[in-house]
């Protein structure tokens, strides 16, 4: 939430999803805000469906997701914002990040960062192969993800990657070449808690989502995403 309120573009809406849990104690520092909307979900409905909950319910002309555990750096929105307005054809911008996993910090409190920087957009054939973008650093076109079939609910992980592929059989990405964000990578029995999603349920919403397009692909006689 700090990172969110301390961003310098001063013309978003903020909408918290709370999946099912308790009803959260949230500073007023944040809720006073009038661009802050909370919404309590009565059924835990996933990361799919809360996400798509909140795709639904925003009424932006573009969109970001943000997981509870990452941070954007305060001129990300404005510098995300600028470059998309700037490219008229593209669905999306992306940025460039740092990557921190709990694994790699030393004993001295040393983070080790991974940085990375895109040179340029994704080709559909590279994002085809393997989700190459992250959910904190791209912002989108809300109505364009919401044409597309949204997120997925029956996903419990990679259902951005599952988006960013329909996003892009509409067009490219743009890039700003910037670090303005960081993504936190958690263990199961870390001590941050519990990650968010298992590599067993990586790789089995990776095994489905490739084979969706394949069959869809095999269904139409064509050669696609799924190839």
């Amino acid at each position: 939430m700090r990172s969110v309120s301390s961003q310098t573009h001063n013309d978003f809406e903020w909408l918290l999803i709370n999946d099912g849990g308790e009803l959260p104690q949230l500073p007023n520092e944040y809720t006073d805000q009038l661009n802050f909307r909370l919404i309590n979900l009565e059924k835990i409905q996933g990361r799919g469906g809360a996400a798509n909950t909140g795709l639904q319910e925003a009424t932006g002309k573009y969109c970001l997701f943000h997981d509870d555990d990452d941070t954007l750096q305060p001129n990300a929105l404005t510098e995300l914002a600028d470059c998309l307005d700037a490219s008229t054809d593209a669905v999306g911008v992306i940025c460039g990040y740092e990557v921190i996993n709990e694994a790699n910090i030393s004993r001295s409190g040393n983070r080790n960062p991974t940085l990375v920087i895109p040179s340029a957009p994704p080709t559909l054939m590279d994002l085809a192969y393997s989700n190459s973008l992250l959910t904190i650093s791209t912002l989108f076109h809300r109505q364009l993800a919401i044409e597309v079939g949204g997120i997925k609910a029956n996903l419990e992980a990679l259902e951005d990657w599952d988006l960013w592929l329909r996003l892009m059989l509409k067009g490219d990405f743009a890039v700003v070449q910037k670090n303005l964000c960081t993504q936190y990578i958690h263990s199961a029995d870390g001590p941050a808690g519990t990650a968010q999603s298992t590599p067993e349920q990586h790789n089995l919403a990776r095994i489905k989502i490739i084979n969706h397009y394949l069959r869809q692909d095999i269904a139409n006689g064509q050669y696609g995403i799924g190839h």
